[in-house]
């Protein structure tokens, strides 16, 4: 078996390769867009001397919710 990991001879999957290829190009070039409005959130940041954490919920282990039953529900009957 022989697998070419460019476009090659072999047509059977050109389109394949080609879609997924651009595919890849796309989620790249909107991962390095949002990493510029990070930096561009950042810098505004800065500019407003707003110097605590920009990410405080980061990295956060868990949550923890505490419930309580509501203080209104009818008791039920008792079986005697």
């Amino acid at each position: 078996m022989t697998v070419e990991p460019e476009l090659g001879q072999c047509t059977a999957t050109d389109d394949f390769v080609a879609f997924h290829r651009q595919q890849d190009m796309a989620l790249k070039s909107e991962e390095v867009r949002q990493a510029e409005l990070e930096t561009q959130r950042l810098q505004e940041r800065l500019n407003l001397r707003l110097l605590g954490d920009p990410t405080p919920f980061e990295g956060a282990a868990s949550v923890r919710v505490a419930t309580s039953p509501p203080d209104d529900l009818p008791t039920p009957p008792s079986e005697t």
